[in-house]
């Protein structure tokens, strides 16, 4: 920061990260962090405006691992010469489970979603998180097929019957995992299978009927009174909401929309 600092034209805020127990970065002693305090004081081109760290277990029903964290956290802060504009602790699951550790600021990320942190802190909760992510695609051709027809590569799907087929322009390029296959997705309300290998760009459905090109596919979210969670394809992958919604590429449009439905 101190050599990146110099390009800038006026100071540059810096957050120090405390290690409280997490293990990944951080300072974890009070001699570290009066040191580079002391040089951050000195130097014109840096200014120290945030102080924090990161609860490695506040979504777990101990408490005691975090209560530690937060006494070792707020010791360390009370040896600065000046509190920082900032200090800030609380992930989601602290900001929903212990708001007497809010402090200045609170990072509320997989929250932002509607997604409970685990199951424990959903559990806890005296109100339903509004789910604010959904991820939509379109029938882009539909055929019929007659029985013994293979789909995809590896020609793992094999049509039993005649049987409509829709294909969809969404991949495992754009987040739609390989092990995803079997999963359902939302279409007119109903739901209907992934069937064969995921492609890079497209993946195939088992549609119960012809239905119009162009009609909405809903991978993840509400349609009618279905709804299809991060949560659903964590469990089939494995995996945590997280990583799902991390794991939607770049390439796929981001639309923000307000209470009203209307596009930001």
């Amino acid at each position: 920061a101190l050599d990146i600092s110099e390009s800038f034209k006026r100071p540059l805020k810096v957050h120090v990260k405390v290690d409280s127990g997490m293990g990944r970065i951080g300072l974890r002693d009070v001699d570290a962090l009066r040191s580079l305090a002391s040089v951050i004081e000195r130097s014109n081109q840096v200014l120290l405006d945030g102080i924090f760290t990161h609860f490695a277990c506040a979504d777990e029903e101990n408490p005691v691992s975090t209560e530690e964290q937060f006494k070792m956290f707020m010791k360390l802060v009370q040896t600065l010469p000046e509190k920082p504009r900032l200090v800030h602790a609380s992930n989601s699951a602290a900001t929903l489970l212990y708001p007497e550790y809010a402090l200045d600021a609170v990072r509320f990320g997989i929250g932002l979603y509607g997604i409970a942190p685990s199951e424990y802190v959903g559990g806890k909760l005296p109100f339903r998180l509004e789910r604010s992510f959904v991820l939509e695609s379109e029938l882009a051709y539909v055929k019929l097929l007659e029985a013994g027809n293979r789909i995809s590569y590896g020609g793992t799907y094999e049509t039993s019957e005649a049987e409509w087929i829709g294909t969809i322009p969404i991949g495992y390029a754009d987040g739609l995992r390989r092990g995803l296959r079997g999963q359902e997705v939302l279409i007119g309300g109903e739901r209907m299978p992934i069937i064969g290998t995921i492609c890079m760009d497209q993946c195939m459905v088992k549609l119960p009927r012809e239905l119009l090109v162009g009609e909405k596919v809903v991978l993840i979210g509400r349609q009618g009174g279905e709804e299809i969670t991060m949560e659903e394809w964590a469990r089939r992958l494995g995996t945590i909401p997280y990583e799902i919604a991390v794991s939607i590429a770049k390439r796929v449009p981001r639309i923000y929309t307000g209470k009203d439905g209307q596009n930001i």
